[in-house]
């Protein structure tokens, strides 16, 4: 009863309400919604849910069948700016939406069912949003809906990083499309996402000091610890035309989050997994690196004879620990690629820091420290 009261309240006076919007079939003259996704912004790359990839160069989009989930909010005569402090998704609430096959360089197709209209009335305005993955009550990947959003900003989404870094999702927000009419109906609301994550990469190699060695170098394992795995984020759609992720309410994890092993046999060779599944890829809540951010490597080392098979001596379970805001970074932000790559040398470790754009290098930090 409150809802359909609040609902009498906001549009009885258009003659068109939001259950008014889905006709009968013998309406014809609506004009069905269509949608179209981009790939997140300003890259094709983004781990899709638990066991996908993309990787730049075999998948330029999310999989085919899998689902994001839509907001859309019917504010009447309003503008968005004027109705989104008191508006709930009366159009469309969390609504799924399945990807289908590609139809351009750079859009993909989206289904969903319902069917929703136009208003007729060309003054009446809907606004839209959405994320990915879609939080579906078998697996919600971590995500909640924050019920009436953050900040007057809708939606927004309270989430926790998985431990297991196979499981981490890449969660997308898309910029909010305000106050779209059916002069829009012309071509499909497209949503263009936008990665919320920062992406975390370690690698292990050997220093040059080794260079006139026959040595072997295993990466046995990599470790961070003290960062925030859990948080709420919104896009901050105050300027429409500069959207941004925004996080808040972040708070600390003391758990673990990957492991590999890796076998080095020349300086030049550094470790980074580039399997499909990216297992080895943390994708965490962007955030201050602060003290309480540690990362722990363990590694061994094997020395050879001249015939590269006979072990002369090894050094096993070797481990090394360093305060991450002591590597030059200090802040992770969404949407980009840091990389953390260890030279062990013969009696200090060096920490290679770079920030890339999800993938392009931008900036380099170099440290150093006593092994």
């Amino acid at each position: 009863m409150g809802f359909l009261l609040l609902t009498t309240l906001l549009y009885g006076c258009s003659g068109e309400t939001p259950e008014s919007l889905t006709p009968s079939s013998e309406d014809v003259m609506r004009i069905p919604m269509s949608f179209q996704i981009y790939s997140a912004r300003n890259t094709t790359h983004t781990r899709a849910n638990t066991d996908y990839y993309i990787d730049g160069t075999k998948r330029k989009f999310l999989p085919v069948g899998s689902s994001l989930g839509v907001f859309a909010y019917y504010t009447n005569k309003k503008t968005w700016s004027e109705a989104k402090s008191s508006i709930e998704p009366n159009f469309m609430n969390d609504q799924e939406m399945k990807v289908m096959a590609s139809v351009g360089q750079n859009g993909v197709s989206l289904s969903y069912n319902p069917t929703r209209y136009w208003p007729n009335d060309d003054n009446q305005k809907i606004t839209f949003s959405g994320y990915y993955p879609f939080a579906s009550e078998k697996d919600n990947h971590g995500i909640s809906i924050i019920e009436g959003g953050l900040n007057n900003f809708k939606p927004a989404l309270n989430f926790r990083v998985k431990n297991n870094s196979a499981e981490q999702i890449d969660l997308l927000l898309s910029d909010v499309l305000n106050d779209r009419t059916r002069s829009d109906a012309t071509h499909p609301m497209v949503l263009k996402l936008n990665h919320t994550l920062s992406q975390i990469v370690v690698k292990i190699k050997l220093s040059d000091e080794y260079k006139n060695e026959n040595v072997k170098l295993t990466g046995r394992n990599w470790k961070i610890r003290g960062v925030y795995n859990t948080g709420n984020v919104y896009m901050d759609c105050t300027d429409p035309h500069s959207q941004m992720v925004k996080w808040q309410d972040r708070s600390y994890s003391t758990g673990n989050y990957t492991t590999w092993r890796y076998e080095a046999h020349s300086i030049d060779d550094a470790h980074e997994d580039t399997t499909a599944s990216n297992k080895n890829v943390l994708l965490l809540i962007p955030q201050t690196v602060t003290s309480h951010a540690v990362i722990r490597i363990g590694y061994d080392l094997k020395f050879f004879a001249d015939d590269h098979t006979t072990e002369l001596y090894h050094y096993d379970n070797n481990t090394t620990e360093i305060d991450l805001n002591k590597a030059g970074i200090t802040e992770w932000k969404p949407g980009m690629r840091y990389t953390y790559t260890f030279v062990v040398g013969l009696n200090e470790i060096k920490i290679n820091a770079t920030t890339t754009n999800w993938l392009e290098e931008t900036i380099n930090y170099d440290e150093n420290f006593n092994n």
